[in-house]
């Protein structure tokens, strides 16, 4: 049963993440051309996720495969078409290195749930970590 409840909050979570990502992309990135901001926002609520994950107590699976669903399910068109309209677009709108900045925010997804599973769920390997550096 464990199972079942972890799969479905993974699709919930997963479902909303998705969500907030698409529509600001849609709001900040591309109305708003604010790409910077949109990067900022996008690592904001990633670790808000994983810290209400935290508080709530849940498991670390439920946030890992959550941020990976978000992050696989925001993948560009892979054909030249596509990525030709893309330039054109970003173009259009006047934002420099639209592609570059709207992959960058899609990385962030992961570099985001990375560093907030090491400071949330391995605090003992991130003290390890510190007291070998120092």
């Amino acid at each position: 049963m464990d199972f079942v409840y972890l799969v479905l909050g993974v699709v919930v979570s997963g479902f909303a993440l998705n969500v907030i990502f698409k529509q600001s992309h849609n709001l900040v990135f591309i109305i708003s051309r604010r790409p910077y901001i949109w990067v900022v926002f996008v690592y904001l609520y990633i670790t808000m996720f994983w810290l209400v994950c935290f508080q709530l107590g849940l498991k670390q699976g439920l946030p890992i495969f959550a941020t990976i669903f978000c992050f696989t399910s925001n993948f560009p068109p892979q054909d030249a078409t596509a990525k030709e309209i893309a330039d054109l677009f970003y173009e259009d709108l006047g934002i420099d290195n639209g592609k570059a900045l709207s992959r960058f925010g899609r990385l962030s997804v992961l570099i985001s749930g990375f560093l907030c599973w090491v400071y949330f769920y391995q605090p003992e390997a991130l003290n390890n970590i510190l007291n070998q550096l120092i």
